[in-house]
């Protein structure tokens, strides 16, 4: 696999698209790879995968921090960090009290973000180690393979790299602030001061309201109004 610094940084240039990165990345150490169908989970949007992040952040940590500035969305949260295990398929930690407990919405989250042209350099900085994610076209061994669609593979890329953290994961995703604002106005655990439904686990509630059905009147009614969350909208 290419794991070379300019696989690592996506881009979309235009007026209101995402910001460019700047600097030297990560010295990248190791890749995982993850072979996948392009359709796989083609019906998700980015802001999906932007909630399935916020809601993984909340079930680790329910004072976990979200917000979008210069152009960056940040999720952080000060739980354990993600384990080895944590990037297998199949594989999960989740207890019965939270949703998602095979431990794939980060995965399919970020294969979701890393197919988009509305979300550029996306990066996670947890215990130990980090990763940035890529998808790349593939097709099995130069396309002698025969293919029924012709249309080959995509493969989720995580370009890993070693941290110092030792508590805590932050995810930072470069977006513009209407998906920002979209994702985060589906958490009223996020939107409402000191709001905890009664009888139920605050973290798995917030993943349950950023659902696909959920209400968009009641979205909207719940839109981030908290000073310093979100800039005020321009347009």
């Amino acid at each position: 696999m290419d794991t070379d610094e300019s696989a690592v940084l996506r881009r979309t240039p235009g007026p209101g698209g995402v910001q460019d990165s700047s600097g030297p990345g990560p010295d990248i150490v190791d890749t995982l790879a993850y072979p996948i169908s392009p359709d796989y989970v083609k019906s998700w949007t980015a802001v999906r995968g932007l909630c399935e992040l916020i809601a993984n952040a909340l079930d680790e940590d329910l004072q976990a921090r979200v917000g979008w500035a210069d152009g960056v969305l940040t999720i952080a949260d000060d739980g354990p960090g993600i384990p080895e295990e944590g990037l297998i398929l199949g594989y999960s930690s989740k207890t019965t009290q939270q949703i998602g407990q095979f431990g794939e919405g980060k995965k399919l989250a970020m294969l979701i973000l890393a197919r988009s042209p509305q979300i550029g350099a996306v990066r996670c900085d947890t215990v130990g180690y980090g990763f940035t994610p890529t998808v790349q076209p593939h097709r099995l061994l130069g396309g002698l393979i025969p293919s029924r669609s012709a249309q080959g593979t995509e493969v989720l890329v995580y370009h890993l790299f070693r941290t110092d953290r030792t508590r805590g994961t932050t995810i930072t995703v470069a977006c513009p602030q209407q998906l920002a604002a979209e994702a985060i106005g589906r958490f009223r655990a996020l939107t409402e001061p000191g709001y905890t439904p009664p009888g139920i686990p605050r973290g798995l509630r917030a993943r349950r309201e950023a659902r696909p059905g959920l209400d968009r009147r009641r979205a909207r009614q719940h839109r981030p109004q908290l000073p310093g969350l979100l800039r005020p909208a321009t347009d």
